[in-house]
C-alpha cells in the first residue's frame, strides 16, 4: 500500500428505503485517494503518472500508530 484514504466509517448512499448509511473498506477509500488524485491533476496537468503519485504521497498526513505497511505514506490530504 502506498497511500490511505479513509474508510472506516464513512457515510454513503444505500438501497432505499435507508438511502444512507455508514460504511468500511476499500470500497469507501479508493474513490477518496482517487478524488483528491483528480484534484492533483487538475492543478498539475503536465504531472503524469509518477508525479501524481509523488504529490499524492508527499500530501499525507502520517500514521505512527499504525504500521506503513497497512498504511504506506499515511493518509491522504486534498490541497
Amino acid at each position: 500500500m502506498d497511500i490511505a484514504g479513509p474508510g472506516v466509517d464513512v457515510l454513503s448512499s444505500v438501497p432505499r428505503p435507508s438511502l444512507c448509511g455508514r460504511k468500511n473498506g476499500t470500497s469507501m477509500a479508493t474513490p477518496h485517494v482517487a478524488g483528491v488524485a483528480a484534484l492533483f491533476a487538475e492543478a498539475n496537468p503536465r504531472a503524469g503518472g509518477g508525479g501524481l503519485l509523488s504529490l499524492l504521497s508527499s500530501h499525507t498526513r502520517r500514521l505512527s500508530h499504525l504500521s506503513a505497511t497497512d498504511v504506506g505514506a499515511g493518509l491522504v490530504q486534498a490541497p
